[in-house]
């Protein structure tokens, strides 16, 4: 997702709920890319998804009982944190979210190039991610770290 152009790229990630003894975590399982046309706005400081793309990927995590992870690129930064513009975008998102799959968490997440923030959409809590691969890495809300 992270081009090299500098443009700020978006997407939609389907995640399961899965609740532990002491926490609930959401697991991504598919990430939803759009086409250029899926774009409202798409530039080096902002990206803004079509209502009828995030209306069409809703529905779907809404029938299969999922979750959304909404995801962005801050290009230019290499520990992203969230903007002014994310927190008044995600006001309004969460209300919808919160109509179409009430009860069901959500969340936002930014990926810059060396780590990424995440937190409960809202703008709500911090959140730390496992990224699972090769190697896990994971970020904590506040430090990002490799194992």
């Amino acid at each position: 997702m992270l081009r090299d152009d500098g443009v700020e790229s978006a997407g939609i990630a389907l995640a399961n709920q899965v609740s532990g003894p002491r926490e609930r975590r959401l697991l991504v399982a598919e990430l939803r890319l759009p086409v250029a046309a899926d774009y409202r706005v798409r530039g080096p400081i902002a990206a803004q998804l079509s209502p009828d793309f995030v209306a069409a990927v809703v529905a779907e995590a809404r029938s299969r009982g999922m979750s959304t992870v909404f995801v962005h690129t801050h290009p230019f930064a290499d520990d992203p944190t969230f903007s002014s513009v994310d927190d008044a975008g995600e006001v309004a998102l969460s209300e919808f979210l919160n109509r179409r799959i009430p009860g069901a968490p959500h969340a936002a997440l930014v990926l810059g190039r060396a780590s990424a923030a995440a937190r409960l959409l809202g703008p709500g809590a911090p959140l730390a991610v496992s990224v699972v691969g090769a190697n896990i890495r994971k970020f904590a809300a506040d430090a990002w770290f490799g194992s």
